[in-house]
Formats: structure tokens, sequence, C-alpha cells
């Protein structure tokens, strides 16, 4: 089965990349702040979202968020 966006799960989550969320979406803003537009809505860090730093192709840090989805 193909996926749209990667799903990851372990035994508490289910979890997808906020980054791969909004590029599927093809929001016109740029991540960080269409993700701060998301934490106004009430979402809560730790309960509904969590943070990664990283950045596979330089030095540079930035974080993706890896939305929590219910099952």
């Amino acid at each position: 089965m193909n996926q749209l966006i990667k799903v990851n799960t372990n035994e508490n989550d289910i979890t997808l990349s906020g980054r791969e969320l909004h590029e599927f979406l093809d929001i016109g803003t740029e991540y960080p702040k269409w993700f701060e537009r998301m934490t106004e809505y009430g979402f809560i860090k730790g309960e509904d979202y969590l943070v990664h730093y990283y950045d596979k192709n330089s030095s540079k840090v930035k974080n993706d968020d890896a939305e929590k989805m219910s099952a």
C-alpha cells in the first residue's frame, strides 16, 4: 500500500512529519509560520505534537514537528 505521507507508529503513538504534511497540503506560508498558527489553535506540545531538531543536508539545526494522530 502506498502512503501519501509517511506515518510512524509505536506502541503509544501514531505520528507524521509536520513538514511533510505542510508540503503535501501545499501551504503558501513558510513552515515555521504555519506551525505557529497551528499551535494557536490549542495544540499542546508533548500531547498533540513532538518536536525533533535535525537537518540531514547541512550542519544547520531546523525543527520538524511530529503531529500525533488519533487511531
